[in-house]
């Protein structure tokens, strides 16, 4: 992806998190670091999680700029159901 360009992540399907012996997985991994661009993550699917200590949707703004550039959306459609122990829905750092 180009520096300084919006970037979009997004979900329609299905991601599935097996295997109850795993940790530290996420769903949707979204990391904005560069300046002079917008990152939006969206789920309009679903999202299962099995493991433990896991996130559906991990969003972090670790760029210079504020949380105005950087924004998660789990549309009315969209589905995260968590069953393992720990695990989140979602986790977002410096995000609108």
């Amino acid at each position: 992806m180009t520096a300084g360009t919006n970037k979009t992540v997004s979900n329609t399907g299905l991601i599935k998190l097996e295997g109850a012996t795993e940790t530290g997985s996420a769903g949707i991994y979204s990391k904005l670091t560069s300046t002079n661009s917008k990152l939006t993550t969206q789920n309009s699917g679903d999202i299962e999680l099995v493991q433990t200590g896991s996130a559906g949707i991990y969003a972090d703004n670790v760029s210079s700029q504020n949380n105005a550039q950087s924004e998660v959306t789990n549309t009315a459609t969209g589905l995260i159901k968590v069953d393992g122990e720990s695990s989140v829905r979602i986790i977002g750092k410096n995000l609108k």
